[in-house]
């Protein structure tokens, strides 16, 4: 156990090469540790505790048995009986005598409404499982991105470097960009699939986890708001319906004549007390990330079709950087190469990347001038955005 809680503790540290965004990052770590987290309560109070006490009436020596049959047969409520009075007309919100809450059909048959509390038993697998789904796009990435930009910026995140060294590094790392014009595109669709299964991920466990709870999950927050704002007399708990503390079992067993014996017992769900906390937190959780890995998917696609939006977030990055230097490049190059620039961004210090904007525009410039034409055919701006005049700023080189 504490070697697992280790793990999980250097999963949410911070990495020294930085591959993904804040929002990427909220799925596979933050996410990821909740659903851990509730998987280790709930495991907790399940085997360390009491998750379930029936009372058998009469029949104190079998206690231990209903117990273990009422948690692995499910208990079950009557939700006809949640809106009735408590202490008068029902002993608690679902439970009532089962003959009273039978209901008659168009037909004139009797219908039973009972409804099976069965998912407390997989609480804990299914948070678990849900956690791995949610770290399974950061493999995806992770596997396909192979340490690339680990290996590009290399020495360059630090900012004290020796001159010869850093003027070495930087020309080595503008060659590469300038001969990849282009060829970024596998690397640029990867990220974005992956960014699509993050949203895909969590609309699909806001679903499964609807399914999971009887269709109860997809409103149950809205519910809870609403049930903040009545009355204390008018209120109706959906925590309760959903995760009753109370419900009703049968237990059936042979008597000393060799009939069926039949014990009608209310069991208490301490458990589900727990379970109802970490249920409403993570309907506000999903439905957050759910917003957030939407607007995720929005910006990518402003970036994919106005090069303003990358001139304005490479501006942002790069605020030691000349805005010719930023038009020249941002201009020049195609959206995967302008991604590739915006993750080396990340991961190196400020300054340097001064130095590798300025000499990938120098480089640029140069293929302009030179027999490079081709390079930037498709990019009638270029010759605005350059202009006849020299780029303007110190070589610190």
């Amino acid at each position: 156990m504490f070697n697992f809680i280790g793990n999980l503790i250097n999963l949410i540290r911070i990495d020294k090469t930085n591959t993904d965004n804040e929002v990427f990052r909220l799925h596979y770590k933050v996410t990821l540790v909740f659903m851990v987290a509730g998987s280790l309560l709930v495991t907790g109070r399940e085997y360390f505790g009491n998750p379930i006490h029936c009372m058998p009436p009469g029949e104190e020596m079998m206690q231990d048995m209903v117990d273990a049959h009422c948690w692995i047969h499910s208990t079950y409520t009557l939700p006809g009986s949640v809106g009735k009075q408590v202490g008068n007309e029902v002993a608690y919100p679902g439970v009532e005598n089962s003959a009273a809450a039978t209901r008659t059909s168009s037909s004139g048959s009797p219908i039973k409404n009972k409804v099976y509390q069965k998912y407390y038993q997989w609480v804990c697998f299914v948070l678990f499982f849900q956690g791995v789904f949610f770290y399974l796009p950061r493999y995806v990435w992770k596997s396909l991105e192979s340490g690339r930009m680990k290996s590009l910026t290399r020495s360059l995140s630090s900012p004290l470097m020796p001159p010869e060294e850093k003027k070495a590094e930087v020309q080595l790392l503008s060659s590469y960009i300038i001969a990849s014009l282009r060829k970024n595109d596998y690397y640029f669709y990867n990220y974005l699939t992956c960014e699509i299964m993050n949203l895909v991920n969590v609309l699909g466990q806001i679903y499964f986890m609807d399914a999971f709870l009887g269709g109860e999950f997809s409103s149950f927050g809205l519910d809870v708001l609403k049930h903040t704002q009545k009355d204390q007399d008018e209120r109706d708990d959906p925590m309760i319906r959903v995760f009753p503390r109370m419900a009703k079992c049968i237990f059936r067993y042979f008597g000393s004549s060799g009939d069926v014996q039949k014990i009608d017992t209310i069991c208490l769900l301490p458990q589900n007390v727990l379970n109802e906390k970490i249920y409403i937190f993570l309907w506000f959780w999903f439905m957050f990330m759910a917003i957030i890995s939407s607007l995720v998917l929005v910006y990518r696609a402003a970036s994919v079709m106005f090069v303003r939006v990358r001139l304005y977030v490479t501006s942002k990055r790069a605020r030691m950087t000349d805005a010719h230097v930023l038009r020249c490049v941002i201009h020049s190059v195609g959206v995967s190469d302008w991604f590739l620039l915006h993750q080396i961004s990340k991961n190196m210090d400020p300054i340097n990347y001064n130095d590798l904007l300025i000499e990938v525009a120098r480089s640029i410039k140069s293929e302009r001038s030179g027999n490079g034409k081709a390079l930037l055919a498709n990019k009638p701006n270029i010759e605005s955005a350059l202009g006849d005049t020299s780029i303007a700023y110190s070589d610190p080189l």
